[in-house]
């Protein structure tokens, strides 16, 4: 049977203790933290191509804005509200407009399908220290594609959907 969705979720919290049993999400209650990482994420998309050519975007080598995240720095690939395109493997065009910022943690490799960094979203509350880690399948053969991984979002639900958001059905 097909699931319903093409991927699975799982949730990690950045720190021990920062929920109870039973308690879905908690947001960091620092408002410093908060703006710092609105005006840091806001930055580092502003400093980003957001246009590059299709080998640019192949290859990877267009600027990139960057920012610290609890100490990981992610690489803005796509600002929220950019169009991200490419080609799938069968060769079909596909286009799609950003709904959360796109890009990837530094310094890190995803030893999954592609062999490139570990990638991120970054939703609308950077300041939520919840981790959801998408195990993203290949819509055409339903088997583990690569990890994805979503911050920003203060329960799975709002992960989920968000997530969902920046895919064609």
């Amino acid at each position: 049977p097909q699931p319903k969705y093409p991927f699975h979720i799982t949730v990690a919290v950045r720190r021990r203790n920062v929920l109870r049993i039973n308690e879905v999400s908690k947001v960091s209650a620092d408002e410093s933290f908060t703006d710092k990482t609105m005006s840091d994420l806001e930055r580092a998309c502003a400093e980003t191509d957001a246009n590059p050519t299709p080998a640019q975007a192949e290859a990877g080598n267009y600027k990139k804005g960057k920012f610290s995240w609890n100490g990981l720095t992610i690489a803005v690939e796509n600002p929220k509200g950019s169009t991200r395109s490419g080609v799938n493997k069968a060769g079909k065009s596909w286009s799609q407009k950003m709904q959360a910022t796109y890009g990837y943690f530094s310094g890190t490799v995803d030893k999954g399908n592609d062999g490139d960094h570990v990638d991120v979203f970054v939703g609308e509350h950077p300041e939520s220290e919840l981790v959801f880690v998408i195990n993203q399948n290949d819509p055409s053969t339903g088997k583990f594609d690569e990890v994805k991984v979503f911050l920003g979002a203060l329960s799975e639900d709002e992960a989920k959907q968000s997530y969902l958001a920046n895919y064609e059905d």
